[in-house]
């Protein structure tokens, strides 16, 4: 039986979740796997779901659907442990910032804008998209349009969502992704910072074309001013369990240093190797994933590959090194 709102008390829900307050439920995996995400349900005059998830997640999020109607589902960025769980919510009203809309219009565009304006081989677009056919068949989805995402609204950047019971303010946090958002939740001060993760595994990634370096560091710069500047009771992140605002600090602060320790190995790597260079020969050195992932071996190269160019693009704005063919130098 479907509860309306007038009748419901966050009691029922903490089967499902960790009640974080009256208006907001912590729904996390009941299997912790890769690719899969937090998500954050919001009960006021309308109930909203942030973020549907992937991979394991769908039974919990059917027991919730049985049990309340949920109205909308607020996506923090379109990336794929975020979002393929919508399928459970084909009534729910599908909102996105307005930087990605584009990518959840067809499976070639979610594709094509992961890889911005790179240009890929025709044997490499099949690789692609044969994995993410596989990641579609894993959820049990056949095909994109059964995610039912046709009708996507957008919101914009500081956008605030009136829920009646509470508000919900929009926070473009880009960098990981171009619309990548959190969301400040006002009546019980709670704080969803998405894929700007404080579980300590891995540090900020920024392995698709679309990420953005300099970007994503000032967004997590924006992130601690606020929370310095703002009452914050819990703070809540992708991939792993809520926290205190005193440890968000000291987490956040922590997501701060590999930006620069990454780029400083990724210097000296280079300065060593006076006869300069290839990205390869940087790229095999795994200084960012420092052999974690549980991804196939040509996943996990290109993920690499493309957060050492990031760096080298960075170190070469700064002078720092030099590109003579295909070997980069220190100056």
């Amino acid at each position: 039986m479907v509860l309306p709102m007038d009748n419901f008390s966050t009691r029922n829900f903490s089967n499902y979740g960790k009640v974080l307050s009256p208006h907001v439920i912590l729904i996390r995996p009941e299997r912790r796997q890769y690719l899969t995400s937090n998500s954050l349900l919001f009960l006021g005059d309308q109930t909203y779901l942030l973020d549907s998830g992937y991979q394991y997640q769908g039974d919990q999020l059917k027991k919730i659907r049985d049990a309340i109607d949920i109205d909308g589902i607020l996506f923090s960025h379109y990336h794929i442990d975020h979002v393929f769980g919508c399928h459970i919510l084909p009534e729910s009203k599908k909102m996105i910032h307005e930087e990605e809309v584009d990518a959840l219009r067809s499976f070639d565009n979610f594709i094509q804008f992961c890889f911005k304006d790179q240009t890929i081989s025709s044997q490499q677009w099949n690789i692609w998209k044969l994995r993410f056919k596989n990641l579609l068949k894993r959820e049990g989805i056949n095909d994109w349009s059964d995610l039912r995402l046709d009708n996507v609204i957008t919101f914009g950047s500081n956008e605030n969502i009136d829920l009646g019971a509470t508000q919900l303010q929009i926070l473009h946090l880009p960098g990981h992704s171009p619309g990548h958002c959190g969301v400040y939740e006002t009546e019980n001060q709670i704080l969803f910072i998405g894929d700007i993760d404080l579980s300590g595994k891995f540090g900020p990634w920024y392995g698709w074309w679309n990420s953005e370096l300099d970007t994503f560091k000032k967004s997590v710069e924006y992130v601690i001013d606020f929370v310095s500047r703002n009452e914050i009771s819990r703070i809540v992140s992708s991939h792993t369990h809520d926290v205190s605002k005193e440890e968000g600090m000291h987490l956040l602060n922590n997501f701060l240093h590999p930006f620069d320790e990454r780029e400083q190995q990724i210097k000296t790597y280079i300065t060593q190797k006076r006869t300069g260079v290839t990205l390869k020969q940087i790229t095999d050195q795994s200084i960012i994933y420092q052999g974690k992932q549980s991804d196939p071996p040509y996943v996990r190269e290109y993920f690499e590959f493309v957060h050492v160019k990031k760096h080298i693009e960075a170190l070469m704005k700064k002078n720092e090194v030099i590109s003579e063919g295909d070997k980069i130098f220190s100056t």
